[in-house]
């Protein structure tokens, strides 16, 4: 994952990007084949295996993968890509793992056909504009008019060229946090750190009980995360204050929920990230009607319940969600799910009740479900 090299001496193109369900996606061609790839710091390349077929590659090597949801594949195939297209800049002989996208619904919605990952983006210099929807990549830092309006976060890689990153709070440093463009969240942590933290000051924390998040592998594994609202993270000079934080066993990285509020130049050379506030990063409260829905062969089930919300003792998991207001999930409804997955409304964080009908067993049962603040707690 290691080799790969840029065709053109020098470059500097401008992309758009489609920025959907919280991602970033751009069209790409892969060994003159046209694709669609999502942009994720997070992960290596990747290609489906109905592109690998398409494109008749040939497997150097095999080796096990883990995503970012805890699950771990065996046996996948290494290949090496002879050519990816971005823009009219060639990247050359850059590594792949094979992966059975379909094996996660959500990946099913996203329609992708592989991953531009951080092997391949450490070849150059890279700027997201997420405000209008751009990427550009150079082969020059300076094309990027990087001045003191940027804060500057150095990093440290993984094997793949992973960015990873210290952050500090409450006294103490979550060593290795992923930079990662792969997730549409904010900030995610070991929950040894808030352990850690709160033998040092009291932190209020709400729970979810189950496991509703995706990766390359499928669903996560299940576990209880657990929020709370940090009053200062610091990544060396950008300091982020009152924010509402995940902490679960699974989980060590931090994602476009956070970064869509800055320009994020990516430089692998010097291994620093530089990032300019274009908007007011707020995310000091958690809302919620208490549950996550998990997706399943098209349909949903309640995958997650939230300690004290309005769901709790209403909703239990592996409830089948028959309605939910106006939108009837009770026959195949894959068109309908990925919509709301795509516009970033399967959960209704909106609306200030809902009215659920759900399927357990013999029972169906109707709830109205209203949305309540968890954090902080009321003192």
């Amino acid at each position: 994952m290691q080799e790969g090299s840029v065709e053109q001496e020098k470059f500097n193109v401008t992309v758009p990007f489609e920025y959907r369900g919280g991602l970033c996606f751009i069209n790409v061609e892969v060994n003159g084949e046209k694709a669609w790839f999502l942009f994720d710091t997070g992960a290596p390349n990747l290609v489906s295996e109905k592109l690998a077929e398409r494109l008749n590659l040939v497997t150097e090597t095999k080796g096990g993968v883990k995503d970012s949801g805890g699950n771990s594949t065996k046996g996948n195939a290494f290949v090496r890509l002879e050519d990816i297209n971005v823009g009219g800049v060639h990247f050359k002989n850059t590594g792949a793992v094979i992966q059975n996208l379909s094996a996660s619904d959500i990946f099913k919605c996203l329609e992708i056909d592989g991953i531009i990952g951080a092997n391949l983006m450490r070849q150059a210099f890279w700027k997201i504009d997420y405000e209008n929807e751009t990427m550009s990549l150079s082969s020059d830092l300076n094309d990027f008019g990087i001045d003191s309006s940027y804060a500057v976060l150095p990093f440290d890689v993984k094997m793949t060229g992973t960015p990873i990153i210290d952050i500090s709070f409450g006294g103490v440093t979550a060593k290795n946090m992923i930079f990662d463009t792969g997730s549409n969240k904010e900030f995610s942590f070991p929950l040894n750190y808030l352990r850690e933290a709160q033998k040092r000051k009291p932190i209020s924390t709400t729970w979810e009980l189950g496991a509703t998040s995706y990766g390359v592998g499928g669903k996560a594994l299940a576990d209880t995360i657990f929020y709370a609202v940090i009053d200062t993270m610091e990544l060396s000079n950008l300091t982020v204050p009152n924010s509402i934080v995940a902490f679960d066993a699974h989980s060590d990285n931090f994602g476009n929920a956070f970064f869509k509020h800055y320009d994020v130049v990516l430089d692998w050379k010097n291994r620093k990230i530089y990032m300019k506030s274009v908007s007011p990063y707020e995310n000091s409260t958690l809302n919620s009607h208490g549950y996550g829905v998990n997706l399943v062969n098209g349909g949903m089930e309640i995958g997650s319940i939230y300690n004290g919300s309005a769901a709790d003792g209403k909703l239990e998991i592996g409830d089948r969600i028959l309605k939910i207001d106006e939108y009837d999930f009770s026959a195949d409804a894959s068109d309908l799910i990925c919509e709301l997955v795509n516009s970033r409304e399967i959960r209704f964080k909106e609306r200030d009740v809902i009215e659920m009908t759900i399927e357990r067993g013999e029972e169906v049962l109707t709830f109205q479900l209203e949305r309540m603040r968890m954090l902080p707690l009321d003192p």
